[in-house]
């Protein structure tokens, strides 16, 4: 439907003429356009066909915009009683990130090889400054 608009605004300016009146000033006068709404462009038969294809626009539900703002509230609002779940899954959640730093906790094996691993790097340092 733009792109007819816009074709028939392009065809008026093109064909716009100047003719006088009877008392001598320029008058701009149109000719008359026929619009036939079989000749569309190209683009509209593609946009067309793609839009026959997904059957429209799909237009979000509110549960959609809800769970955009945020996350769980459309759940919230539909089950209102689900206190118990949401309880549950929060300290879940809690637990895993508790588990996950103590997993990241250097054991005293691995300390114990760091302190002497670095302990010899010192040494090392030390017997080559002495040597210069």
């Amino acid at each position: 439907m733009l792109s007819l608009l816009l074709l028939s605004f392009v065809m008026m300016t093109d064909t716009l003429q100047q003719s006088r009146q009877d008392d001598g000033l320029p008058t701009d006068t149109l000719p008359e356009i026929v619009v036939i709404p079989d000749s569309l462009l190209p683009v509209d038969h593609i946009i067309r066909e793609n839009m026959e294809k997904r059957n429209g626009i799909r237009v979000p539900t509110v549960s959609d915009v809800l769970d955009r703002l945020s996350p769980g509230l459309s759940d919230k609002i539909m089950h209102p009683f689900a206190v118990k779940e949401r309880k549950h899954e929060r300290r879940k959640q809690r637990h895993i990130k508790v588990l996950e730093e103590y997993s990241r906790v250097k054991t005293f094996d691995e300390l114990l090889r760091q302190a002497y691993e670095q302990q010899l790097i010192e040494d090392s340092l030390e017997r080559i400054r002495k040597n210069k």
